[in-house]
């Protein structure tokens, strides 16, 4: 899946004869002075060639950037804990007398709208998007470096601009790619840390303290980012005690590896600091939403994800190449005849080192794939956690393509069909639903896409239709426009204002309600007892009902009388108002405490 940089490059050599040894990246003293010049031209031609791709590709972003803006209701939890730290009570969802949960999966994406709310006085709604696009540029300009890298033949070397437009083609028109360079969560950011994990295994040169150093920050920056980069650190522990089983020195040995490898503690530290903070080693969303294995919906959703991407046509490519290889049609591959014959093989360390390391970042992507299409059952919004993988997938296709075949101009063919069939059913997708504005048109938004398309297609994408008529009836992988259509009616349905009864003044006001994102944020003043569990501790482990239909992150439900218990007292009136009314006996703090060590310990269900 990977395209390769280093151990390729002997296989390369044999596969496709460099056509001179500048190509090969070998010094041809034999040349006369008069013939280096046209050369250097050529490279720093090349080189303002693909700079000025990579800046057509990133003004592409901003204008997609634009046309697929949105805040998510999800985005406004995050952003209740940071206006929480503001005040002084930390990363809590209900201040004191409540007890600390934590009902968010980005501690780092936390940490930073908290910084630069501090550091500028912008509003995380306002700074939220704007951070996110630019962690898609780097995304996009860790793509284009990853295709400058790739090491493929000679016949495929002078279309390398060509292919890095298609490739940036391909990731700038991806409507998830696009989706997520807004939307407030922290996806674009947790993407470019776990793109530039991957750079740091593949590209970089193992054995230097600045790629185990990069290897490592990155690794840990992701995990602080998302539970997903734990994959990663656990990945790159691996990948340093495994250096010795191939050859190279273990480490660290020196001062200096040791300070490279020390960001690696982060991880720990930040499972520690959870620990003393909430009481629990997982995020409370994790106990909310992993009821029971779902491989129903899984299967389902990485499904339409292939197809809706047409990326079955990248797993055709891998298939020959595999089929080439066993075959004996590629004499000499760098991979070998199997994992552990190669790992065993007579050649350099630096080659089995970047074997190990791939064969790493490959086991980190099967795994995390397999476990939310298995077990999870995909994820309540559209493709969010296969999207770290579109700009993989697009940059290993010149590698595969140069595979294939050793005719530039028909590798070149079969990366732009790859890129090109990743358009029709998305923007399809897109153009039919960006008009639909109120939340009857957009609410469980499934819109079948088979009579669109031409009639030889229209089984194929009958079949489509039915998976996401299926997912999305059980809220996996809702569609964009539902998610900006709801935040938008949440913003205009909640009053910008809270009206106290004086009476009410010193009790503690509660509000139980399900979909708390806006609420939470703008009614700082309001303790919010979630009833989907996301930010609850209580309804976040409560069995499911026997029968209940499934349904993504909203499948738990309150225990018998553990709402009632807080006696809530605030009113709301979509539209018009939210009112704090006095109870006949205030709800006191040590009645509150109470109320959740009962509950907490599990007294009231025994």
């Amino acid at each position: 899946m990977m395209p390769q940089a280093r151990a390729e490059d002997a296989a390369d050599s044999s596969e496709h004869p460099p056509a001179s040894s500048a190509e090969a990246g070998v010094p041809c003293p034999a040349l006369a002075e008069g013939q280096e010049a046209p050369r250097l031209w050529q490279r720093v031609r090349r080189r303002w060639l693909h700079g000025l791709l990579l800046a057509l590709a990133l003004a592409a972003l901003v204008v997609g950037w634009k046309a697929f803006w949105f805040l998510t209701d999800d985005a406004y939890i995050a952003f209740r804990y940071v206006r929480n730290s503001l005040l002084g009570y930390g990363y809590v969802w209900n201040p004191p007398p409540f007890r600390p949960v934590e009902g968010y999966t980005s501690f780092l994406w936390v940490l930073l709208l908290d910084g630069v709310w501090r550091v500028t006085g912008v509003e995380p709604p306002r700074a939220a998007n704007w951070l996110s696009l630019a962690f898609s540029a780097g995304s996009l300009c860790l793509a284009a470096l990853l295709v400058m890298r790739t090491r493929v033949g000679p016949s495929l070397a002078r279309f390398r601009p060509a292919l890095l437009a298609l490739v940036l083609a391909g990731i700038v028109g991806n409507t998830t790619f696009l989706m997520f360079s807004s939307s407030g969560l922290e996806t674009a950011m947790f993407n470019f840390w776990f793109l530039a994990w991957v750079f740091a295994l593949i590209f970089l040169a193992p054995r230097k303290a600045g790629t185990l150093f990069l290897g490592c920050l990155t690794a840990a920056l992701a995990a602080l980012t998302r539970p997903d980069g734990v994959l990663c650190v656990a990945a790159t522990a691996v990948w340093l005690v495994g250096r010795p089983l191939v050859g190279a020195p273990a480490v660290p040995r020196t001062r200096r590896e040791w300070l490279a490898v020390a960001p690696l503690l982060l991880c720990p530290l930040h499972f520690l600091w959870r620990h003393r903070m909430y009481g629990e080693w997982l995020p409370n969303t994790y106990y909310a939403k992993i009821t029971a294995a779902w491989p129903e919906a899984g299967i389902r959703y990485v499904t339409c994800f292939v197809i809706e991407y047409g990326f079955w046509a990248w797993g055709l490519m891998v298939a020959a190449w595999v089929f080439r290889r066993e075959a004996g049609m590629i004499e000499r591959w760098a991979w070998g005849p199997s994992v552990l014959t190669a790992l065993g093989a007579p050649e350099a360390a630096e080659e089995r080192l970047g074997l190990l390391g791939r064969g790493i970042a490959m086991g980190v992507l099967l795994f995390q794939c397999g476990y939310y299409s298995l077990l999870v059952g995909g994820d309540h919004f559209e493709y969010r956690i296969f999207s770290h993988l579109i700009p993989l997938l697009f940059v290993s296709l010149p590698w595969l393509a140069s595979r294939l075949t050793r005719k530039g101009p028909l590798a070149l063919s079969m990366v732009a069909l790859c890129v090109a069939l990743s358009y029709p059913i998305p923007w399809t997708l897109w153009s039919a639903t960006r008009h639909l504005d109120t939340r009857s048109e957009t609410f469980h938004l499934r819109l079948p896409v088979a009579d669109r398309f031409p009639v030889f297609a229209r089984k194929y994408m009958r079949w489509f239709d039915r998976m996401q008529y299926f997912l999305i009836d059980q809220s996996v992988c809702c569609r964009r426009q539902e998610h900006k259509v709801f935040c938008t009616y949440q913003l205009s349905i909640a009053p910008t204002r809270v009206d106290w009864d004086p009476a009410a003044k010193g009790d503690i006001p509660v509000f139980a309600f399900g979909c708390i994102g806006v609420y939470g944020w703008r009614y700082p003043d309001i303790n919010i007892i979630d009833t989907n569990g996301l930010t609850d501790h209580v309804v976040a482990r409560q069995p499911l009902p026997a029968g209940q239909p499934r349904a993504m992150a909203h499948e738990r439900k309150p225990p018998p009388g553990y709402v009632e218990a807080f006696r809530p007292n605030v009113e709301f009136i979509p539209g018009h108002s939210i009112t704090a009314h006095p109870r006949q006996e205030p709800l006191t703090a040590e009645e509150v405490r109470e109320i959740e060590r009962r509950f907490w310990n599990g007294e009231e269900r025994r």
